[in-house]
């Protein structure tokens, strides 16, 4: 500005500049302003009603002009609804202040606009700035900058989401009409103005109208930093992280590796900021700083939301995959699980592990990394290192899926090959009256005392059990001992409670065999006084079978009853 007094003629120049803009005024008459924005097709509940806000700055001037987008059907309707500027302090101000005071009149702007607007339709609300700087300060921490910055931040935060802030290229920004000025001609003919910027009129708009290289200078910002004594991470300023955090991970797929790149991005950036340099070996310290910014890339990114809510000392949203983890922001602006350890001895990670998402390549990389330094242990143990630091959504489940895409883990675990098994015997799938085909075995001894006997004395007895081969029935009898005699005796009292079996199956027991020896000497003995006796047992003859030597398998149905028996 040039130092005029009041009473002095102007100069030339802008003698000529105002008496031009004095020659425009009168065609301001043929602006047309509609008085109600919203037509009458937005009175349906189906319609979508959406403010966007655009922002802009320059050393004149900054405001922030207002459009209501109606969605309904497949027709777009777009509509200025409200403008404003201010004329920008004669104190010299850098350019991101300014753009970030054009920000904050968007805010301010847009939360009273808001609440008008909802008395006819809830609204959505988006905001466009053409500055990659302000964007930056908006999503990121308000911590760590100069009083100016950080309470301005804060306030901008307060009013609105942060998500719903994306860029627009400069030249489809409308708010720069506000913030350098315009003549009328171009002012009465500009669609930009009256309609906002071409994308906004299509059904499915952008939200992101930048180009990918979302990266900022640090020397734009530098000044705005807190004065510290030790450089912070944080200092790297990317205002796209899915895209930075991609390119790094496209450099390795090693864990260490990208720990190591990322420490030498920050040291060249503490480099440039300080006199004094960093050189020589990577430190422990500058590891740990370089981990915890790409565990802050990643969780801005997936977290975005939560972070922000905590930021304000709200809670995280319903529908969050961390609502029931109880999250907190540590000093860092780590996002971290609660718990109730806080006065344990533990460290502060085993006690608040670091939340990462299930699907980002850096959680997959950090999972296969403790797989290989833990000398590729199974998924539970795999999953218990990780928890020591790192609190992985569906951690389980991506642990599984990581061991199981081991190529190693895969070799020293093949699948073996199952045994072909024989067919079932016919007496085991015909059908049959119970107990008709059995299956003998003992169990014990019990020691048990009879009520005769002297004090102290213990008997031994055993259990005879019977499996029906057809019913799978089960019948228990007691034998005294494991003779022939005990034996037959056990056997007369089945076939009396249960009828006589066709076949016996059995294994090569010596009091089996012995008594199938005692059964043809008794059927021999009394065959040949009397035929007709020696026909009927004949006829009804007990066929008794032994399965083949040291071949427990053969009898599998008779040792499962025994087993449950015991």
């Amino acid at each position: 500005m040039k130092e005029i007094s009041w009473d002095e003629e102007l100069p030339p120049d802008i003698k000529k500049t105002w008496c031009q803009w004095v020659s425009e005024v009168p065609r301001l008459s043929e602006l047309q302003v509609p008085i109600y924005v919203l037509s009458a097709s937005t009175v349906e509940s189906t319609d979508v009603l959406e403010l966007h806000c655009f922002c802009d700055a320059s050393q004149k001037a900054y405001g922030v002009v207002i459009y209501t987008r109606v969605v309904k059907d497949c027709t777009v309707e777009v509509s200025l609804l409200v403008s404003k500027s201010r004329v920008a302090s004669l104190t010299k101000i850098t350019m991101p202040r300014l753009e970030l005071l054009g920000a904050l009149l968007a805010a301010r702007l847009a939360n009273k606009v808001k609440a008008i607007v909802d008395l006819k339709r809830p609204s959505k609300v988006f905001f466009w700035t053409d500055s990659k700087i302000t964007l930056h300060w908006i999503k990121g921490s308000s911590k760590g900058w100069k009083s100016f910055m950080s309470n301005r931040v804060t306030e901008i935060q307060s009013l609105c989401d942060t998500s719903a802030w994306a860029h627009c290229p400069g030249k489809q920004n409308p708010a720069d009409f506000l913030s350098r000025g315009v003549n009328v001609e171009i002012l009465l003919n500009s669609d930009l103005w009256w309609k906002g910027p071409q994308f906004l009129r299509e059904v499915d708009f952008p939200t992101d109208t930048g180009n990918d290289d979302t990266s900022i200078s640090l020397h734009d910002i530098s000044d705005e930093l807190k004065k510290t004594s030790d450089y912070s991470p944080l200092t790297l300023t990317v205002l796209n992280h899915n895209s930075f955090i991609d390119g790094i991970l496209k450099i390795s797929n090693n864990y260490m590796s990208i720990i190591r790149v990322m420490c030498y991005v920050l040291r060249f950036i503490h480099n440039v900021k300080n006199i004094e340099r960093l050189a020589g070996h990577l430190a422990i310290k500058e590891l740990q700083r370089a981990e915890i910014y790409l565990v802050q890339l990643v969780q801005q990114g997936e977290f975005a939301k939560e972070i922000t809510n905590l930021r304000k000392g709200a809670t995280v949203p319903s529908n969050s995959k961390v609502k029931s983890l109880n999250c907190f922001l540590d000093e860092s602006g780590i996002l971290r699980v609660g718990g109730r350890l806080k006065y344990s001895d533990l460290s502060l990670d085993e006690k608040h592990p670091i939340v990462l998402p299930d699907k980002h390549p850096l959680t997959l990389i950090i999972v296969r990394y403790y797989h290989l330094k833990y000398l590729h242990v199974g998924s539970n143990a795999l999953l218990y290192h990780i928890r020591r630091k790192f609190w992985i959504i569906n951690g389980r489940n991506v642990c599984r899926k990581v061991v199981f895409q081991c190529i190693t883990c895969f070799k020293n675990k093949p699948v073996l090959e199952s045994q072909i098994m024989g067919d079932l015997p016919r007496e085991r799938v015909t059908p049959s009256f119970p107990f008709c085909y059995v299956g003998i075995d003992f169990c014990g001894p019990f020691h048990i005392k009879f009520k005769k006997q002297r004090k102290g004395v213990l008997n031994k007895v055993y259990v005879c059990i019977f499996v029906c081969l057809s019913t799978k029935a089960i019948h228990l009898d007691f034998v005294s001992d494991l003779t022939s005699d005990a034996f037959i005796a056990c056997l007369k009292r089945f076939f009396s409670r249960r009828g006589k079996s066709s076949k016996i199956f059995s294994d090569n027991a010596k009091n089996f065999v012995g008594a199938s020896t005692e059964l043809k000497k008794l059927y021999k003995m009394v065959s040949h006084p009397n035929e007709t006796l020696a026909n009927f047992l004949l006829s009804e003859n007990i066929e008794w079978k032994f399965i083949p030597p040291k071949s427990p398998n053969f009898g599998g149905f008779i040792s499962g009853a025994d087993s449950l028996q015991d």
